[in-house]
């Protein structure tokens, strides 16, 4: 549920922005919001280390944070501009070395403008990292007597 007043709203193909109106701090709160759908009922400073934050001059303002599971780390950068629909993106990077090597091996997942629909796929592309899959060697399933 977005609680934004429609006139700072305008709506484009794959989420919303922000009309010129609407400052970058009010921005960020909206993805307060989204980082807080995510840990709800609890509190995103117990799951989610925000590591830098600045606002600069010319209007622009940035935001980055990361959170862990047991084998990755996912650190998320959003950047508002008041002049474009700015960048929300992510990247992931292992917690451990491999035997052998002595660097976190990565990849870049979604990115795009800063909207919603961008923070679903980066949502959507975590989920599909942490999926793992099946074995193929299972025990087959016992069927139990049918009843008609």
């Amino acid at each position: 549920m977005y609680l934004v007043p429609q006139e700072h709203v305008i709506l484009i193909k794959g989420g919303i922005k922000m009309s010129d109106s609407k400052s970058n701090v009010e921005k960020m709160e909206l993805l307060d919001e989204w980082l807080e759908e995510l840990v709800y009922p609890g509190k995103s400073e117990d799951f989610i280390h925000h590591t830098k934050g600045y606002g600069s001059p010319d209007g622009e303002t940035y935001r980055e944070f990361s959170f862990y599971t047991d084998e990755y780390r996912y650190r998320i950068v959003a950047i508002d501009r008041p002049n474009d629909d700015g960048y929300l993106g992510c990247q992931t990077s292992t917690r451990k070395f491999r035997p052998g090597e002595d660097w976190h091996r990565g990849n870049d997942l979604p990115d795009g403008p800063f909207v919603r629909d961008t923070w679903d796929n980066i949502l959507k592309g975590i989920v599909k990292y942490e999926l793992v899959l099946l074995s193929k060697h299972t025990k087959p399933i016992v069927e139990g007597p049918t009843v008609e």
